[in-house]
């Protein structure tokens, strides 16, 4: 909830097994958007996170991605999203 405004009002009004999908969804989308939003970051150090992201969520390097992430953008951001990036391992085993 701490990362969303009108998404976290909606998403759990779905079905059981949609809200799973779309609230899973919604996360991962949310991970990328951090990234993006991060102020103060080079661009090639978005590529690289962006690299790692996709690699994780292909299944490889879960928990090396979100180590860097919170490196690397985690004290720019809000506290939210920190948890956010913490858990991206969690989101990335749902998908």
């Amino acid at each position: 909830q701490g990362v969303s405004r009108t998404f976290a009002l909606t998403i759990p009004q779905l079905p059981g097994r949609l809200r799973t999908v779309v609230g899973n969804a919604y996360l991962l989308c949310r991970i990328a958007d951090t990234i993006e939003d991060c102020p103060g970051v080079a661009m090639a150090d978005k590529r690289r996170l962006y690299d790692a992201f996709v690699a994780a969520a292909a299944g490889t390097g879960s928990e090396a991605f979100a180590a860097e992430a919170e490196a690397l953008i985690g004290p720019r951001m809000s506290a939210a999203e920190r948890e956010l990036l913490a858990n991206a391992p969690a989101v990335i085993r749902v998908t």
